[in-house]
Order: structure tokens, then sequence, then C-alpha cells
């Protein structure tokens, strides 16, 4: 199985972090992804290729965060690029 050590969506976190553990951006946040639409709630566009969410009780930030060794099914090679 592909690991998230040499995935485009992974990024290794920084010193004041486990430095085996890094942070899986191929995974959205429930609360950006989702909108309410007649009290039912439903996937906003541009999310429909997304395959795994995290939720906090707060949505205030929640992230997956995998060692390098983790395996994927959503594993692309690449490095992750920073914006």
């Amino acid at each position: 199985m592909k690991r998230c050590e040499t995935c485009k969506h992974w990024e290794k976190r920084g010193k004041k972090f486990l430095p085996e553990f890094g942070v899986c951006h191929g995974i959205g946040m429930n609360y950006d992804a989702t909108e309410w639409k007649e009290g039912v709630a439903a996937l906003k566009a541009g999310y429909e290729h997304v395959k795994a969410f995290v939720e906090d009780g707060s949505d205030y930030y929640a992230a997956l965060t995998p060692t390098k060794d983790f395996g994927c099914v959503m594993h692309e090679e690449g490095k992750y690029v920073t914006e």
C-alpha cells in the first residue's frame, strides 16, 4: 500500500509537534464541506471527490494526523506544496 510519506496530500508537521506525525490535506473538514438545505446537510460544490472528512465538537478545527508510514487508498505520488 502507498504510504503518506510519498503522498502529495501529506505535510510534515513542524518541530513543536511529534516528528513522526504529519497532516493529511486530502481529508476535508466536515464543517467547511457541508451546508444546510431545508434542514438537511448537503455537500458543497468542490468536495465531490473527497473520500473522508473529520469533525470536532466545536466545528473550530480538526485534522487527520497520520504518521508517514500510514497507508491510504487516496495516495497520490508527490510532495505537498503550500500556497
